[in-house]
């Protein structure tokens, strides 16, 4: 059902121009509480004709709209004045002449509205002049700034719906009180998210007031020159949570004032942009602790010259599982990827576990782990927050049938995660996923709810352990198979390259001899893509992976290894080499997370640096999943040595002293 303004417009065929220009939709969604407003408030002004609401929301949005030209015309520089002056002209000519049409030239609106704008252009000049001048920047003269600014703009609104009322209602201050709350609410949040952008363009605001006294305070001038270094002290000092409860608080005011006038829709908007601000707060808490975790993090080589031998191979293996151990939390959980929906924990968990008892390893912990999966207190997620996915479970059942613990009634939730065409899904169930997502209606999720070619060559090599699912492995085998590309690799959708999900697939797939052609394909497709120095790249930001590397050696492992002793053995030493002091291996930004209608990642014209949102890379910051992968890599291949007779094939050229120090 159309809005009032969508309605003006389909009754003013006339006007087609500006309502190309303001009906645009990406446009309409940024801007939807004025777009929507009148709508909102409409309710409360049940006498007013309905033919008169929709020239006033027109005139209101299209002054709106006016007002920004001239913000963004004086604001940047780089502006095209000469069109946008045209622009604004033009909305503005129009806005009058509809609120002309509604209100007599005797009419108190004008008075108001006269007012308004003359506060507004008095906000715009002292912005200009004297903010700039001023020593201190208080809390106040924010929120005075803010008010008049923008919610003065909006209150002729209040006034028109009076007026057009023709009788006296008691609203009018609520509302107001409402649009002035709202605003600052805004103007707090806005000064975050354009903060790069006001440096860029030398505009002083508070935030960056409250950033530059900071770093005054406490004597980080030299230190933190750059605004890269100022943005992140911005998050880092606690200014930004800071600005964001001030936002909060406003917003709170809000949510009371549109509860106490009944008015549902206005409610759900506010509580949207409350939770929105929660959220930002909750991403700069973690934000903050990942950046702790990250510092604490040694990149100091622990190797000089490794070479693959029993003596580097076993002190290697056994660094790492160490730093394993002491990367466990009281839960006897591990945590890595921080991302909008936090830290995971049962995913990273299932995943370091499954490959620690694949590679030989045995350990109360990982018995108390399987205890608590089959005492139900774990579930197969992202985290406590997520729907369960098929992906966790799929480490989840590898851990149980590879620890031989009982699991038949996770097994079960498993397999219905495979499609009968054999493809495997990450979640399966689309109303939890909207709730905990918080998406509409017309956001569509069948990107992140069909197969996918990362998950079904996980599933596939967990099929492959028990025959039991002999049925379902020859199903995925198949859907597998028809997915290999021509060169030899399977895509990623989840991960940053092609490599992960080709490793995962030559380690299913080689358990059936008939799969040889497509195993041998797909080896000489990782070894084409194989670093003179052994190592595999990371393709999205090209560097060195420690990850991808670990998983091209799983991969070559799984498939007649002997044929590739030369180039296993280089990336051995380079792994190797890569280790750091407290056994860890650095990591890169290697998991994507497309938005939920993106069905190819490749469709994805750019991926963020980023651990919160959509169309991003990010990194496991906590180092855990790319050690238990390289240790993985190094436990099998020191299998393979052992199998060939070539286990001890040169002398360490470290002593065992400088290793143990």
């Amino acid at each position: 059902m159309p809005n009032l303004i969508e309605s003006y417009f389909l009754n003013k065929k006339s006007q087609s121009k500006l309502g190309e220009f303001l009906l645009e939709k990406n446009l309409n969604k940024k801007h939807w509480i004025y777009f929507n407003i009148i709508d909102f408030f409409s309710p409360l002004y049940p006498a007013t004709k309905t033919e008169n609401l929709q020239s006033l929301s027109f005139a209101c949005y299209g002054y709106f709209r006016a007002m920004l030209i001239i913000d963004q015309i004086i604001d940047e520089s780089h502006a095209n004045k000469g069109s946008d002056l045209l622009k604004f002209l033009l909305l503005f000519e129009s806005c009058i002449k509809e609120l002309s049409f509604l209100f007599p030239d005797n009419d108190s609106f004008w008075k108001k509205f006269d007012h308004a704008k003359a506060t507004y252009f008095q906000a715009i000049k002292f912005e200009k002049t004297k903010w700039n001048e001023l020593t201190i920047i208080s809390e106040d003269d924010f929120e005075t700034l803010a008010e008049n600014k923008s919610a003065s703009m909006c209150y002729p609104l209040v006034d028109a719906l009076e007026s057009l009322q023709k009788q006296s209602s008691e609203h009018s201050k609520s509302l107001k009180a409402f649009l002035k709350n709202l605003h600052i609410a805004f103007q707090y949040q806005d000064d975050l998210d354009d903060f790069k952008k006001d440096t860029s363009n030398n505009q002083r605001t508070y935030a960056r007031f409250l950033v530059e006294q900071g770093i005054k305070e406490n004597g980080l001038s030299e230190l933190l020159k750059t605004p890269e270094m100022q943005y992140k002290y911005l998050f880092t000092s606690g200014i930004a949570s800071q600005l964001l409860i001030h936002s909060k608080k406003h917003y709170n005011v809000c949510l009371e004032i549109a509860g106490k006038l009944n008015l549902k829709n206005l409610t759900d908007f506010v509580q949207q942009e409350l939770s929105r601000c929660e959220g930002q707060l909750n991403e700069i808490e973690l934000l903050v602790k990942k950046t702790k975790i990250k510092a604490q993090k040694n990149n100091d080589l622990l190797f000089e010259s490794p070479v693959a031998n029993h003596f580097f191979l076993d002190n290697s293996i056994s660094k790492s599982i160490l730093y394993l151990e002491k990367n466990i939390d009281e839960a006897g959980l591990w945590e890595d990827f921080m991302t909008t929906a936090g830290t995971s924990k049962y995913w990273v968990t299932y995943y370091t576990a499954y490959l620690l008892v694949d590679s030989g390893f045995r350990s109360p912990l990982l018995t108390q782990l399987s205890q608590k999966i089959s005492g139900s207190q774990l579930r197969g997620s992202y985290n406590e927050s997520v729907p369960e996915d098929g992906d966790t479970l799929n480490f989840m059942v590898g851990f149980m049938e590879s620890s031989g613990t009982s699991m038949e009634e996770v097994s079960e939730k498993w397999l219905e995660y495979m499609k009968p065409e054999g493809g495997w899904v990450t979640y399966s169930d689309e109303e939890k996923l909207r709730l905990r997502l918080g998406l509409k209606d017309e956001t569509r999720v069948d990107g992140w709810m069909s197969p996918k070619v990362c998950v079904t060559a996980a599933a596939l090599k967990m099929l492959s352990r028990s025959d039991k699912w002999s049925d379902e492995r020859r199903t995925t085998e198949k859907y597998l198979l028809s997915k290999q590309n021509e060169e030899g690799d399977w895509n990623s959708y989840w991960w940053t390259s092609p490599v992960y999900a080709t490793s995962w697939a030559i380690q299913g797939l080689s358990k059936n001899s008939n799969n040889n052609d497509a195993c041998t394909r797909a080896c000489s497709w990782l070894l084409k893509n194989q670093s003179e120095n052994g190592s595999w790249l990371n393709p999205f930001t090209n560097e060195e992976s420690a990850f991808y590397t670990a998983c091209a050696i799983s991969g070559l492992l799984a498939h007649q290894p002997e044929r590739y002793e030369e180039e296993l053995s280089k990336a051995i030493n380079w792994l190797l080499g890569q280790q750091t002091t407290d056994g860890s291996w650095p990591t890169l930004r290697i998991l994507a997370i497309p938005a939920t209608d993106v069905d190819d990642p490749s469709d994805v014209n750019h991926w963020r640096k980023s651990s919160f949102g959509v169309n991003i890379i990010v990194d496991d910051h906590n180092r855990v999943f790319t050690t238990v992968s390289a240790m993985s890599a190094l436990a099998h291949y020191t299998s393979f040595l052992k199998g060939r007779n070539s286990y001890a094939l040169r002398q360490p050229t470290t002593s065992k002293s400088e290793l143990q120090a």
